[in-house]
C-alpha cells in the first residue's frame, strides 16, 4: 500500500488486486491479506480508484453490510460521497449519512 501511494509501484494494479479481495480471502490468515473488507473502500478512494470502490461495494453480499457501514461513513469516503451510486448504496443499507449535506452542498 505504501509503495503504491508513494508511486514506487503500480498504483492501479494494486487497487485492482485489492478490489477483487473476497471475504474468504481477507478472513483467511494464510492468504496474507492484511486488509479487512471495511478497510478496502477508503483505501481505494485514497488510491484515486473511485470506480473500483463501486465495483467492490456492489459485489459484497448483504451480510457484509454491517461490516462495511462504518467504512462508508468515514470522512475518507468524501470524494465519492455525492455520487448517486454511493448515496443509493447508503440508502439501500439503511444508513444515514450525516456528512452528505455539508460535503455535497452545491455539487449536485
Amino acid at each position: 500500500l505504501f509503495d503504491a501511494l508513494a508511486g514506487r509501484s503500480d498504483r492501479h494494479a494494486f487497487a485492482v488486486r485489492l478490489s477483487q479481495v473476497t471475504g474468504a480471502e481477507w478472513n483467511d490468515p494464510g492468504k496474507d491479506m492484511p486488509f479487512a473488507s471495511g478497510d478496502i473502500p477508503p483505501i481505494l478512494v485514497l488510491l484515486g480508484e473511485n470506480e473500483l470502490v463501486f465495483e467492490f461495494l456492489g459485489r459484497q453480499p448483504p451480510s457484509a453490510a454491517s461490516g462495511l457501514s462504518w467504512a462508508m461513513l468515514l470522512p475518507a469516503m468524501d470524494p465519492v460521497r455525492c455520487d448517486p451510486r454511493f448515496t443509493g448504496m447508503l440508502a439501500k443499507s439503511g444508513l444515514k449519512d450525516l456528512r452528505a449535506a455539508k460535503v455535497c452542498q452545491g455539487k449536485r
